[in-house]
């Protein structure tokens, strides 16, 4: 994720507009030069990304990749990446999104048209896309 990205939602933690047990008592702690250091150390790592085995891009939930990319790595700066995130993140994070309970511009509208087939489509896709996480100043 960009470094806007995380940043806005520590702050979402923090203001309590955004709820989660471990989050929200982290990001209160956080000063504001302290949440921009965060977010620029989790956006300084290499992300590489692998299809499950067997599907091709084809298979991928039409609804999400224009924002979610194929892969699950977002090129938009305000969308999260979900590859390799649980099936239950994801389908929690979309039911949040279709009951009001998270509030986004485009997310609310298509979480509520969604159905559940599509939701676990979803969940199901990007939970499944293996991830390698590496540091490249220790290369």
């Amino acid at each position: 994720e960009t470094v806007d990205y995380l940043m806005a939602q520590l702050h979402a933690f923090k203001s309590g507009e955004r709820e989660h047990e471990m989050m929200t008592v982290v990001a209160r702690g956080l000063s504001d030069d302290q949440i921009r250091d965060v977010a620029t150390w989790f956006n300084h790592f290499d992300v590489v990304t692998t299809l499950p085995a067997g599907k091709t891009e084809d298979d991928a939930p039409e609804l999400c990749v224009g924002c979610h990319g194929v892969n699950g790595i977002s090129d938009l700066p305000d969308a999260p990446n979900l590859a390799g995130e649980t099936n239950i993140y994801i389908e929690t994070q979309i039911k949040a999104f279709r009951t009001g309970k998270r509030k986004h511009d485009v997310m609310t509208p298509i979480a509520k048209d969604l159905t559940d087939a599509e939701m676990q489509q979803a969940s199901d896709w990007y939970s499944q896309i293996d991830i390698k996480i590496s540091d490249p100043s220790e290369k």
